[in-house]
């Protein structure tokens, strides 16, 4: 089998590259990278730019730093094959809130699902280490916030960067299956079968997202929800946390954020959890941490949230409610006829995480925005307003 040029490494995206220069410099390398690493011959202008770190300088008046320009900051981590498109609707919240905002590219992703095969979780580390640095120079406190694989480094980075405030984890990656300490295996034989390399090889038709998967990239998260386990600090996190999750989710172990959450020592902890068992809450959640929210909408044909969901709203242009993009990969390959007509959007479908069965056998697309993210964006305020702040005010 001949793999695709998207499926083969474009050797320009398995380490970090900060370029000469700050944050702004170092969207203008990425900006470079992504031109040439892409496998399309010509790459749309929105392609890139979807694909690129972004930075926002705080909204409307707001309080400046005692030592910084801007008083708070944070920096945005994107998950495993996604890109920072998906932090995007996070990113204009926090601007408009007063923060100073920060989205890395980590190593790997924007360019081809190829350029995953050789990269290691340390660079993506690396990439964190190096906003935060950026960040540093522009706000006096640091937050972080994570999606998936980011908010597992995020958790990492800040056990060893007294900067750093509070985080935000959303579907947090924690722990993954099993199976996932086995990806490294193949190594030993792949060298005569490039496709054994591949969990999954897929169309790609996802700008913005990877849909294929290969076997390193498993392992290099496997590796990293390792290494923060291995930390003792871990046991009972000591800063502030705010997550929200699904416990619907079919990529991660929701019951890892669950028991994560539960064990997290400061006060000020909170937690929001998608389910479609509003009125059965996990056990042993301290008083007043814990929101459960119903991720069924029937009215929406909506079953469950999902692992990709939560933070994209129901607007957004391309994972949005009435968006041109269906998530059925779970139908591929298996199921081409299933598969054709769910990417139909002329054909009804539902929609959830990829483990639902629809009541009456028809289509199921996977959930890729979150109906209720006007109240997530409030519980993210709130949170921010819990935290002792140096002029008194959650602005």
């Amino acid at each position: 089998m001949i793999l695709a040029a998207r499926h083969r490494s474009s050797r320009l995206n398995s380490h970090f590259h900060a370029g000469a220069g700050g944050f702004s410099a170092y969207i203008d390398t990425c900006r470079r990278l992504i031109t040439e690493g892409r496998a399309e011959a010509a790459v749309p202008a929105s392609v890139i730019a979807g694909n690129l770190p972004f930075e926002h300088l705080p909204g409307g008046t707001v309080a400046a730093g005692r030592h910084t320009p801007c008083r708070r900051g944070i920096v945005l981590i994107h998950g495993l094959t996604d890109s920072p498109y998906l932090c995007t609707a996070l990113g204009r919240h926090f601007r408009d809130r007063g923060f100073r905002v920060m989205a890395p590219l980590l190593p790997g992703h924007g360019t081809r699902p190829g350029d995953l095969l050789d990269v290691r979780w340390q660079e993506w580390s690396a990439a964190v280490a190096f906003s935060a640095d950026c960040m540093a120079r522009e706000a006096d406190e640091i937050h972080l916030a994570g999606i998936s694989t980011g908010a597992t480094l995020a958790l990492l980075h800040a056990l060893d960067d007294d900067r750093i405030r509070s985080l935000c984890l959303f579907s947090p990656a924690l722990r993954l299956a099993p199976k996932a300490a086995w990806a490294r295996w193949h190594t030993a034989y792949s060298w005569m079968h490039p496709p054994s390399r591949w969990v999954s090889l897929r169309p790609d038709d996802d700008p913005y997202k990877y849909e294929s998967l290969c076997k390193n990239a498993v392992a290099q998260i496997h590796s990293l929800t390792r290494r923060l386990a291995a930390r003792p600090e871990s046991a009972d996190y000591p800063l502030p946390l705010f997550a929200a999750a699904s416990l619907d989710d079919a990529t991660v172990e929701a019951d890892a954020t669950t028991d994560f959450m539960a064990r997290a020592r400061h006060r000020n902890t909170r937690c929001v959890l998608y389910t479609r068992h509003p009125d059965q809450p996990p056990p042993d959640f301290p008083a007043g941490r814990l929101t459960l929210v119903d991720s069924r909408v029937p009215e929406q044909h909506i079953l469950s949230s999902a692992h990709t969901a939560i933070v994209v709203p129901p607007e957004d242009p391309h994972y949005g409610e009435n968006a041109p993009y269906a998530n059925c990969n779970h139908y591929h390959p298996h199921d081409p006829e299933r598969y054709r007509a769910c990417r139909d959007p002329a054909l009804p479908a539902w929609r959830g995480e990829t483990t639902m069965t629809p009541p009456d056998g028809g289509l199921l697309r996977r959930l890729t925005y979150n109906p209720r993210f006007a109240g997530l964006a409030s519980a993210i305020d709130q949170f921010f307003c819990s935290l002792p702040s140096p002029d008194g005010n959650c602005s």
